[in-house]
């Protein structure tokens, strides 16, 4: 995520210095770090200034374009930029001859801190604390330190005003990328979940396409009725229960039910975080009942899954282990045991995989309360994941109009998470007029099912 206050990134940097001369090199050192310039410090002892003297635009995000379709688009776009840093030790003691000496010491000190952490991120920590700074941590801000090869003529001509005395000794650093926060889009567009495969061997298993039944409740104008489609690429919640048409998943495709046994795999980014890897197999052996859903039913040319909100899977020990399904896009395929050799004394399965097809698991609008006095309305969500739990990027559309977050939505078009379950927004409409306005809710790039707020006078 982009920030707006560089001052994080130099704030980091200055933990980083400070944490690892203290506690790693020294041992309990007071050596400090001041981001002033290097003239301006004054006298003082055992002290390092970080100075962020240039600032430059990275050109690798030039050509990036913002997300959505509507103008300003330019606006709404991360801006990359390169942080330039001048770092010099300083010490003045009251012998002068041994002060050369001692801030070689303390350069030395930092320059082994920077090379030794020349990407800092979400895992850097030194002495079991975080390095990153506000809202950096947790973000996806990772910091790439530089050391640049400056020449000694130009390190020189960086002194060379008429008003200093001689070079002071000095490393030279860039910081790369800082992404500059942009603008909230206003409209987004459609995620690609499909792209075709045209070949593929025959006699192997293949996926055509994910399918689901979406419900959906009509405004009371349009008659307020439960209509069904069907939703492909597919689009499911992760609950089981008495509704199971919200969470089946329906995978059509050739050859699903050859070979002596197979096994249906997910794709996700947010296993990753989870568990250290993005693909989790299915085992319909593992958490079956009614209330963990998973039910897989395969045919040749069809496989259908109940979807519950946790997976149960056997980890590398073979121990079960459970983790939650947050809304997202997902991707899935079908891979076929054809058969089973003995190498080495060890039973090796010769498998085939098929392609992947990807759905979204969506949240799910279980209501909305409207709040006339402070023209405010609260939606509830059904309880399939934690909407407020930090890993989870959630967007709020209303009447086609993006709502910005901010804690206390004390202004017109902003909104805030509330709960697990609840976040509240402060309308651009007037709540107190009768209408209906349709809303989106989209978690990690997946959107509810159709869902209108309808309004009426007093």
């Amino acid at each position: 995520m982009a920030i707006i206050d560089l001052s994080l990134v130099t704030r980091s940097l200055k933990k980083l210095l400070e944490d690892n001369i203290n506690k790693v090199l020294l041992g309990g050192g007071t050596v400090s770090v001041t981001p002033e310039p290097p003239d301006k410090v004054g006298s003082v002892m055992n002290k390092i200034s970080l100075f962020m003297y240039h600032v430059s635009e990275e050109d690798y995000y030039k050509n990036f374009e913002g997300p959505g379709s509507d103008g300003r688009n330019i606006a709404r776009t991360p801006m990359g930029l390169c942080l330039f840093y001048i770092l010099t030790p300083h010490h003045e003691s009251p012998t002068p001859e041994d002060d050369p000496l001692t801030q070689q010491t303390l350069l030395g000190y930092a320059l082994k801190t920077l090379h030794d952490h020349p990407l800092v991120h979400d895992g850097t920590k030194i002495d079991d604390e975080t390095i990153l700074q506000g809202d950096m941590y947790n973000n996806n801000n990772p910091m790439q330190i530089i050391l640049r090869p400056v020449s000694a003529e130009e390190a020189i001509s960086f002194w060379g005003a008429e008003d200093q005395q001689t070079a002071r000794l000095s490393a030279y650093y860039e910081v790369r990328v800082v992404l500059l926060e942009p603008d909230e889009p206003t409209t987004v567009s459609a995620p690609v979940l499909s792209l075709g495969t045209y070949l593929y061997q025959l006699g192997t298993p293949h996926l055509e396409r994910s399918l689901a039944a979406l419900p959906f409740v009509l405004p009371s104008s349009a008659g307020g009725s439960t209509q069904v489609v069907d939703a492909s690429p597919a689009r499911v919640a992760g609950q089981a229960g008495a509704d199971p048409a919200r969470n089946r998943l329906v995978l059509d495709g050739h050859n699903l039910a050859s070979g002596s046994s197979r096994q249906l795999w997910l794709r996700s980014e947010s296993f990753t975080a989870s568990v250290g890897a993005p693909l989790l197999a299915i085992d319909p052996s593992l958490g079956t009942n009614e209330a963990d859903g998973w039910a897989l039913t395969v045919a040749d040319d069809r496989l259908t899954l109940d979807i519950h909100k946790s997976l149960v899977y056997l980890d590398e020990d073979e121990v079960e282990q459970t983790i939650d399904l947050v809304p997202g896009i997902y991707t899935t395929f079908v891979r076929v045991t054809v058969e089973e050799r003995v190498v080495n004394n060890t039973v090796v399965p010769v498998t085939n995989d098929s392609n992947e097809v990807a759905f979204a698991i969506i949240p799910r609008i279980a209501g909305a309360s409207i709040d006339g006095g402070a023209n405010k309305i609260t939606v509830t969500l059904v309880d399939t994941f934690d909407l407020s739990a930090s890993s989870l990027e959630v967007r709020v559309y209303v009447d086609g109009t993006a709502y910005a977050p901010n804690p206390g939505t004390a202004n017109t078009g902003e909104y805030e998470i509330l709960n697990a379950t609840q976040l509240i927004f402060h309308a651009t409409f007037d709540v107190e007029t009768e209408g209906q306005h349709p809303l989106r809710v989209v978690v990690n790039g997946a959107e509810s099912a159709p869902y209108w707020i309808e309004t009426s006078a007093p």
